[in-house]
């Protein structure tokens, strides 16, 4: 077993980045295409120098301005902090949005199947000829599935970097682990998850509502790197409790570091009053982290925030990668009738110069068809989000073949 990975871990590690000067968009962008050995070799760019070779080890449906595979380090920053030279690891978060008793995903879901051009909201399409937002929108898979749960994530991230955790907000407590494939080059490998923190959400009256439940699933290699805890954030206004689920990791360096994962009640939402104060109360929070005895980092909170607005620049996710003018289409979150923004990664501890919260992307399109036993459904985008260090994480499994596919 061990020759096995060593050989393994060899043959990934020859492995270069692909020379991103085409302007075509790539033959591997095409999910129903498999890589051949031959299509890993590195190909020779005279015009430019790369300042180190990263391996692309997974094919990705994001594309940068050239039209070539984006890596993680090319993404927008959302907030000010590391620059893209000093990038050495990245923590990936998906959150699967879900809905508890799919009333709103039966609209989400005629709207979302109908035009491609309904995928991004309006805002974020001024100024893009329709051509050009149809061909970026077009890397965005849309799978209808039945009520199978390890289906659903599997087609959520098919032809996506494998995140190191799966938050899952609404829906029933689902089961303990997952058992997802991913393709390097020819192989399959299998990567395996486990449930680490399971909130079973309640409602104003304190009954149990799973509108506001969580499960928070980590890769099995990375059960080394994060702890998972619930915690809430007190409201300024209020002084009402939100519910979050706080994953903490530690750098090599000695920093430690927090990512919120959120579904922010309607309570808390609704005007721009409103959700600039329950903004203020989570950076409250992130204040009093930093100020503790022992100092801990609060990256972002990322998940459903119900905001009607982007809170900052490039909080939203993106869509397919960048356009050519460097700028991204942002997501359509619901079947509401106004244009929501409720997906975001929002960015705290700005100015914290050893690591950088980037734009997010939107995973697959994943449609429920419900049962009389699963009622629940998807009324939201999906999002991976991803935060950028200037140190590796602390507790990684040495060796591991999924390592490298943190760097595509």
């Amino acid at each position: 077993m061990q020759s096995y990975l060593n050989s393994k871990i060899m043959g990934l590690k020859r492995l270069r980045e692909w020379d991103d000067d085409d302007d075509e968009y790539s033959e591997f962008l095409n999910p129903r295409k498999r890589l051949k050995v031959s299509d890993t070799r590195p190909r020779v760019s005279a015009r430019e120098p790369k300042l180190k070779p990263r391996p692309r080890l997974k094919r990705s449906n994001s594309i940068d301005r050239s039209g070539g595979q984006l890596s993680i380090s090319d993404r927008h920053t959302a907030n000010t902090g590391l620059k893209k030279e000093s990038m050495k690891d990245y923590s990936v978060i998906t959150i699967f949005s879900r809905e508890a008793f799919e009333n709103f995903g039966r609209t989400w879901k005629s709207k979302m199947g109908v035009d491609t051009l309904n995928l991004a909201t309006s805002s974020s399409r001024k100024g893009v000829s329709d051509a050009d937002a149809k061909k970026m929108l077009s890397l965005q898979s849309k799978t209808t599935l039945g009520a199978d749960f390890q289906a659903h994530v599997q087609a959520l991230l098919e032809n996506k970097t494998m995140p190191h955790v799966i938050a899952v907000i609404e829906g029933k407590e689902e089961k303990p682990s997952l058992q997802l494939k991913t393709e390097v080059g020819t192989e399959t490998l299998d990567v395996q998850y486990t449930r680490k923190l399971y909130i079973q959400g309640t409602n104003a009256k304190g009954s149990s509502d799973n509108k506001q439940s969580m499960s928070i699933y980590v890769r099995n290699d990375m059960l080394g790197v994060y702890t998972v805890t619930q915690e809430t954030v007190t409201h300024l206004s209020t002084r009402k409790k939100i519910n979050t689920a706080a994953l903490n990791y530690e750098t090599t360096d000695g920093s430690r570091y927090k990512t919120l994962m959120v579904h922010i009640p309607n309570e808390f939402i609704g005007t721009k009053t409103k959700e600039s104060g329950t903004h203020a109360s989570f950076q409250s929070y992130a204040d009093e982290q930093r100020k503790g005895t022992t100092p801990v980092i609060v990256t972002s909170y990322v998940g459903d925030t119900n905001y009607s607005s982007a809170m900052s620049e490039y909080s939203l996710p993106s869509m397919g990668g960048h356009l050519p003018s460097g700028e991204t289409l942002n997501p359509q979150s619901s079947g509401a009738k106004k244009e929501t923004h409720f997906m975001q990664s929002v960015p705290l501890s700005d100015g914290h110069s050893k690591h950088s919260v980037l734009q997010p992307s939107t995973t697959n399109y994943v449609f429920v068809n419900p049962d009389d036993t699963n009622r629940e459904a998807t009324d939201h985008p999906s999002v991976i989000q991803y935060v950028a260090h200037d140190s590796e994480l602390k507790g990684k499994v040495e060796g591991s073949p999924l390592a490298l596919l943190d760097g595509v």
